[in-house]
């Protein structure tokens, strides 16, 4: 072979060495580790989830970076929100969302950013909630509570977490359908508010299965209804709200999903759904989905997005109408 065209297939090899990474990309994504963040405190609902599900997609090598859980609390989950639409562009952060992050922009003026500034990512369920007691606690059944508060007014005392949270919505919207009214204790975390109504500080907690399942099967919390359609397979004995008389429209339970912050890569965003689709198909995960109640429902980004649009829309309207829509 000539010299010259020796030349010029070794020029050819440098050039395409050199357009290499522009043309494949120069680094594989995820190329560093990646964080999860949740508004909620250490072993509440959104933090057990985040932490399980990462565990999982680490374990069936559906991710190879490493995945860490930070705890964002504070100002009704405006804290969480604010550092994800912050880190603009960022496609190694996400964060998990649940239905305070719709509603809290909603109420409070304070709180300036919503899921609209994010990019949303997957939907994975809904985490239908449950009216819990204490195991000894006087209300026997949903209408023996109801039939107290009416009686007494503001008597009752419901711990939760933010002010800005579905069940301190729903409390408003069953008192107003029934005439029954308690007051609302805010705590940190849910996770205090469920050792505030285990220390009698308090008569009852709104919440999910998932935060205090091992109080109930203990015996030491006791459910008197749940919000589901139906009852719940874990909790066969325990009625709907509809059946324990009350037909007001509730939550439809806490969403559980996954955003980013804004204008992170269209790729990334695929890589995720594509990520997060193969993860509600593992076996860990439907164990998981099992033991917390969670009803599964998988929506695209696109999907997601609209979803919560329609979520927006329907809770503003119950404001207004109980005359809590920030002015």
């Amino acid at each position: 072979m000539h010299s010259k065209s020796l030349g010029l297939i070794r020029l050819m090899s440098l050039i395409s060495l050199l357009w290499a990474p522009s043309l494949y990309g120069a680094e594989t994504y995820p190329s560093k580790p990646l964080l999860f963040v949740t508004h909620s405190g250490p072993g509440g609902g959104m933090d057990t989830m985040l932490r399980r599900i990462t565990d999982i997609m680490a374990k069936e090598k559906l991710v190879t970076q490493q995945m860490r859980v930070e705890n964002i609390q504070g100002g009704g989950s405006a804290k969480a929100m604010t550092s994800i639409v912050k880190r603009k562009g960022d496609d190694h952060v996400l964060a998990g969302l649940t239905s305070v992050w719709v509603a809290a922009p909603l109420i409070s003026t304070d709180i300036k950013v919503s899921y609209k500034d994010m990019t949303t990512i997957a939907m994975l369920g809904l985490d239908p909630n449950i009216v819990v007691v204490r195991g000894d606690s006087p209300f026997k059944t949903m209408k023996d509570l109801l039939d107290f508060a009416k009686a007494n007014p503001n008597k009752v005392k419901q711990a939760g977490a933010s002010v800005t949270s579905n069940p301190n919505f729903d409390r408003m919207i069953i008192g107003e359908a029934t005439g029954a009214h308690w007051d609302y204790v805010a705590f940190p975390s849910g996770g205090e508010a469920i050792t505030a109504l285990l220390g009698g500080h308090v008569n009852l907690v709104i919440g999910q299965p998932a935060d205090m399942g091992g109080h109930l099967k203990a015996g030491a919390l006791r459910a008197l209804a749940s919000f589901s359609e139906s009852r719940l397979a874990g909790y066969p004995n325990v009625p709907t709200l509809r059946e324990a008389g009350v037909t007001a429209r509730v939550s439809r339970g806490t969403v559980r999903g996954i955003v980013a912050p804004p204008d992170i890569p269209a790729s990334s965003v695929q890589y995720w759904e594509d990520v997060l689709r193969k993860l509600t198909k593992t076996q860990g995960y439907q164990q998981f989905s099992s033991e917390i109640e969670l009803s599964p429902r998988f929506l695209t980004s696109k999907e997601f997005k609209q979803f919560l649009d329609e979520e927006t829309e329907t809770l503003a309207k119950s404001l207004a109408r109980l005359g809590d829509l920030k002015k």
